[in-house]
């Protein structure tokens, strides 16, 4: 006969601390850059919006401004569609402020000279933000780590 003592077995709780979130946010950061950056596309899943889609002052040259798109045609970038990518600071700046990264957040946003013109860039041509499609690789990218995270214990 069993005692008084409760013989189930206690279950195992899964503490997901500060490591894992800082994961997660690099994951968002990571997506969040690719598509809008370096794929040229909106929060909308769409593509970033021309210099005459936008109604952009002055002449035009490709996607951009004229002034914008020779300084582009110069140092040998495309000016057929638009991509926030020039210098690379943006996508190198935007990421995991890992300064203030706690067990339930994991904030991403600017760091360096990029706070200055990122948030205009954005007001130009919305991209900050998580997408339909950037949800679902965030999903299966979470998953994963999950599931690493599951294996190891």
């Amino acid at each position: 006969m069993a005692s008084g003592r409760n013989k189930r077995k206690r279950e195992r709780t899964l503490k997901l601390g500060r490591q894992f979130m800082a994961q997660v946010g690099q994951i968002v950061a990571s997506q969040i850059v690719t598509r809008a950056l370096h794929l040229g596309y909106g929060i909308k899943d769409k593509p970033h919006k021309t210099h005459k889609q936008r109604r952009g002052k002055g002449e035009s040259l490709g996607a951009y401004s004229k002034t914008h798109g020779k300084k582009r045609q110069k140092s040998g970038k495309d000016i057929s569609s638009v991509r926030l990518y020039f210098t690379g600071n943006m996508s190198r700046q935007f990421r995991l402020i890992e300064s203030k990264v706690t067990k339930t957040k994991a904030p991403i946003g600017f760091t360096g000279q990029s706070v200055r013109y990122g948030i205009y860039t954005h007001k130009q041509r919305p991209w900050i933000g998580i997408s339909r499609q950037d949800r679902k690789a965030i999903e299966i990218s979470v998953c994963k780590l999950f599931e690493k995270l599951l294996r190891r214990r």
